[in-house]
């Protein structure tokens, strides 16, 4: 591993990003049925992967949180340890 690689994996850990390279990546997994729509793991997560789920009928409250951009996400699991009733689990694609 080149000096600037193993610069760059430092600071990905230190920040809580583990690049893709040193594991298998792992993705958010979001339980549907008790996502509670809070949407604090897309306002967390700092790659800007995640969305709420665009309402299904107007008026409809019950959105939920979706991976919109998996190609983006590092695999941190920031979104995860924000969830407040544990609703995301990371898991190997």
């Amino acid at each position: 591993m080149t000096e600037v690689k193993k610069e760059e994996q430092k600071a990905c850990e230190e920040k809580g990003q583990v690049k893709p390279e040193s594991r298998k990546k792992k993705y958010p997994a979001i339980d549907r049925k008790d996502c509670a729509g809070c949407s604090v793991c897309v306002e967390n997560c700092p790659m800007n992967c995640l969305r709420m789920e665009a309402p299904k009928f107007h008026g409809d409250i019950h959105t939920i949180a979706e991976l919109a951009k998996p190609e983006q996400c590092t695999g941190c699991g920031i979104c995860a340890r924000h969830c407040p009733i544990r609703a995301i689990a990371m898991k190997e694609a």
